[in-house]
């Protein structure tokens, strides 16, 4: 449970502020091309001479989910689907950090699906 000190429901202002004017917030929870590729998040441990298993890949999204499920902020968790649907990183470029075309596409369609079925179930309330 996130800390009162850190994360408490006063944070919640704007939100409500978005709610009065009508308007969604959802955050979009971005993983790291180490957390969707476990073979090369694998392969960067070993080459360093660490073991696998003293890391928690999930760990930074479960705090992250946690903290905004306190504070009621809907969101979307990309790594699940990207990890799932991974195939030797093919998401992001090579060299760095950022996603390739073919990750900005299916980011794209993620986040899409998802407002989509927000809206369908916003319409039957």
């Amino acid at each position: 449970m996130p800390q009162a000190s850190s994360t408490n429901k006063n944070n919640k202002i704007p939100q409500k502020s978005l709610e009065n004017k009508d308007i969604s917030f959802v955050v979009v929870i971005i993983p790291t091309k180490e957390q969707v590729d476990v073979n090369l998040f694998r392969e960067i441990v070993e080459k360093s001479g660490g073991n696998v298993e003293d890391y928690d890949l999930d760990k930074s999204q479960r705090e992250i989910k946690e903290i905004l499920e306190f504070l009621e902020i809907d969101y979307i968790d990309l790594l699940p689907i990207l990890r799932e649907e991974n195939i030797d990183n093919t998401f992001y470029f090579e060299t760095n950090i950022h996603f390739n075309l073919d990750g900005y596409e299916r980011v794209k369609e993620i986040v899409y699906e998802n407002i989509q079925e927000k809206i369908w179930k916003l319409s039957f309330l």
